[in-house]
């Protein structure tokens, strides 16, 4: 029986390398194609790239807050959404000061106050409207300002001052020329003094709604000046009562090279007022503080509550020649 030919036969390594070369060449054949832009006859798409990458995961939202609200209808624009804890602002620091006196606690009743006003009034310096304004919270007169600052100018001659009624003069030259014993001895306790007061009100004395500056003039070590000024707002027109207040003390020293002897002219920043009436009593506390000593590089800024230096005031006004009056209740 004659065997099959098919079944028997068996490729030699001939035949097999024939088989394998066509195969590579088929394939080389195949990827030259691919590289030009061909395609294979038995191949429709290009081959796939195998990324390296992991597979991109689903959008990342990050909550930060603590609380569970209905986020429903937000939009997710980016692929990172953070949502950030509101911040609680920080409660504000309080900066107000408030002044105090000893002097409160003994006219804390309304037949003190009555006590304390007319023993002032009887001295005859003041009214007792006037008083009465200084202890009940109201506009400082421009009278009492004056009473107080002799009081300190009494007490040490190298202190002296001008009455607020002089810087609202427009003829304040004639006048003083005309009081020629008055321009003398004002002049010599000017000249003698290292620290000059000069109380300036916007308005005419024994008016309301006015407002006070005080402008201080220091002498140095050197025999200059220097002038500052302060006002219970910090307002801009210091400037211009400093200008005033040269022009003035110009006249009162009678020296044509006064201005020149001024070293530093500055609007000096203290803690403000906390209402509008007390004016007055920021430049009394003030005076008082800076009597004795150049005004500090740097005052502490803020608000402050001079109401209680009426009191100061008012005691201040009480005494005779450096002495405490005693006040007596009946």
């Amino acid at each position: 029986m004659a065997k099959d030919v098919k079944s028997d036969y068996i490729a030699t390594p001939a035949v097999q390398h024939t088989t394998l070369l066509k195969i590579t060449l088929e394939a080389v054949s195949s990827t030259f194609q691919w590289l030009m832009g061909e395609n294979t006859p038995n191949q429709n798409v290009r081959p796939k790239r195998v990324s390296s990458k992991p597979k991109s995961k689903r959008p990342v939202v990050i909550d930060l807050t603590t609380d569970d609200e209905d986020n429903s209808n937000d939009e997710i624009t980016h692929l990172y959404t953070i949502k950030r804890k509101p911040v609680e602002p920080k409660p504000l620091q309080k900066t107000t000061k408030k002044l105090t006196s000893t002097y409160a606690s003994r006219y804390s009743t309304k037949e003190t106050k009555e006590t304390l006003c007319k023993a002032i009034s009887k001295k005859g310096e003041l009214h007792t409207t006037q008083v009465n304004s200084l202890i009940s919270n109201e506009e400082i007169s421009c009278f009492v300002i004056d009473s107080y600052l002799q009081k300190l100018c009494e007490e040490d001659p190298r202190l002296a001052y001008i009455e607020t009624s002089r810087n609202v003069q427009a003829d304040l030259i004639e006048r003083l020329n005309k009081k020629p014993q008055y321009l003398s001895n004002t002049r010599k306790a000017l000249q003698k003094a290292d620290t000059i007061f000069v109380p300036m009100c916007t308005g005419k004395p024994g008016t309301a709604g006015n407002h006070f500056y005080l402008v201080i003039l220091k002498k140095t070590p050197s025999n200059k000046f220097s002038l500052f000024c302060l006002d219970g707002f910090n307002s801009l027109d210091r400037v211009k009562h400093l200008k005033k207040a040269k022009a003035m003390l110009a006249s009162y020293f009678g020296d044509p090279a006064f201005e020149s002897r001024i070293e530093k002219s500055t609007c000096l920043d203290i803690p403000t007022q906390t209402n509008f009436v007390d004016c007055g009593a920021v430049i009394a506390y003030w005076a008082s503080q800076l009597a004795h000593q150049l005004p500090p590089f740097s005052i502490p800024q803020g608000k402050c509550d001079y109401s209680a230096f009426r009191w100061d005031i008012a005691q201040k006004l009480l005494e005779d020649n450096n002495k405490p009056r005693k006040l007596l209740i009946t």
